[in-house]
């Protein structure tokens, strides 16, 4: 279902119903191959172990779908659930979500600039604008998170330096860094906004991702983009780079949303 959920980011080529509401028109999307990999560990799911304490994964598969006459690999991760399991009912065939005690992440392995695109570009817009239903696990975990060894130190340390940096974000800041990405990434922004091809947009929309990235976490875009110039960057140094960026960018929209809230509580203290 997930899967499904993705490819419809490419309506050109789903027709399966069911894949979170959207449908299209052309040859369909059909499973090729997958392959078990419960022994090896994503470069997301050891992100999420490393920096935010989630659970290990128990299994992990790569699928293979066919779009269209083009193969495209997907990564998914399996973990355990415990509060779920009580929940637990009998699944059928067009309800999946009654087994609770397990939870899957999908995403398309980034093969591609379509991937990087999907992830990057494509699924965050489908969410904001509501046309789509799939949302990411919970980035946090509530337990704390394990301390790394010496060998992860270098990588973790810097991610967490980044990350710690928004612990003191607070309503004047966060106008300073939106005015910053105003002065930035605005040039992006009209790009988007006169593109007269869909080729033109997706490259437009990375663009502004990626200056958003600069504005935001400039550590790790910079990682991002050395990792992208190399031509033989490995696929897990390429994936970790992504994933952290990624995860970078999430944790200042969530302490921004927090700063708003706060301070619209206190307007209305105020104003009472």
């Amino acid at each position: 279902k997930d899967v499904l959920g993705w490819e419809a980011l490419h309506p050109q080529c789903a027709t399966t119903p069911g894949d979170g509401g959207e449908t299209g028109g052309g040859a369909g999307v059909s499973l090729v191959r997958f392959t078990g990999r419960p022994d090896e560990t994503s470069p997301k799911s050891w992100l999420k172990q490393t920096f935010f304490g989630c659970p290990p994964t128990f299994d992990r598969h790569d699928w293979v779908v066919n779009r269209g006459g083009r193969e495209v690999r997907y990564v998914i991760d399996y973990y355990h659930n415990d509060e779920g399991v009580n929940a637990d009912g009998v699944p059928g065939l067009d309800d999946p979500d009654t087994i609770q005690s397990i939870r899957i992440d999908v995403r398309p392995a980034l093969d591609s600039v379509d991937a990087f695109l999907d992830r990057l570009v494509r699924m965050p817009l489908a969410r904001l604008q509501g046309t789509t239903k799939l949302h990411p696990l919970p980035l946090y975990s509530p337990r704390p998170p394990p301390e790394a060894t010496p060998q992860q130190q270098p990588i973790v340390g810097t991610a967490a330096e980044s990350f710690s940096q928004f612990d003191g974000l607070d309503a004047a800041s966060l106008m300073e860094m939106r005015q910053r990405l105003e002065e930035m990434c605005s040039g992006c922004k009209k790009r988007l906004d006169t593109c007269e091809t869909e080729s033109d947009q997706s490259n437009a929309a990375m663009a502004l991702s990626f200056c958003v990235g600069q504005v935001v976490c400039p550590r790790e875009a910079g990682a991002l983009e050395l990792a992208l110039s190399g031509q033989q960057t490995p696929e897990d140094d390429l994936e970790k780079a992504f994933s952290v960026m990624q995860s970078c960018i999430s944790v200042f929209e969530q302490r921004a949303m927090h700063v708003v809230s706060e301070a619209a509580e206190e307007g209305k203290r105020r104003s009472t």
